[in-house]
């Protein structure tokens, strides 16, 4: 078993790491912009969501509750849309309207949270 796991790795070290073609495709910048995109949407829900409930008045208790929705919100869409996507044979309009609605949410300031 050890002799085939160095097998395994000089033959990964000799193939070297991937070149920047995948930098030079639509695929691979799509890819790019998505994962930001994601670490983005990631680091503001876990990270600044709370503090934000927090100076609108919430408790620690009652901002950690607001985050719990928050992420549970998300649990659903994010089984339905990948098989929806799957389906769809241009699932880039798919994408195309889930960011226009964000956008018409965020420029028009329609918020669940308003009230606060």
């Amino acid at each position: 078993m050890p002799s085939q796991l160095g097998t395994v790795l000089a033959r990964a070290l000799e193939s070297g790491p991937p070149g920047p073609e995948h930098s030079r495709t639509p695929l691979g910048w799509a890819l790019a912009v998505f994962f930001g995109i994601q670490s983005a949407q990631a680091y503001s829900i876990f990270g600044w969501l709370p503090s934000v409930f927090r100076s609108a008045g919430l408790s620690d208790i009652e901002a950690g509750y607001m985050l719990g929705i928050a992420t549970g919100v998300g649990i659903l869409p994010a089984f339905v849309v990948p098989v929806l996507a799957a389906r769809l044979r241009h699932p880039s309009r798919l994408f195309l309207t889930i960011m226009f609605c964000m956008l018409y949410r965020v420029l028009r300031g329609i918020s669940p949270f308003r009230t606060m």
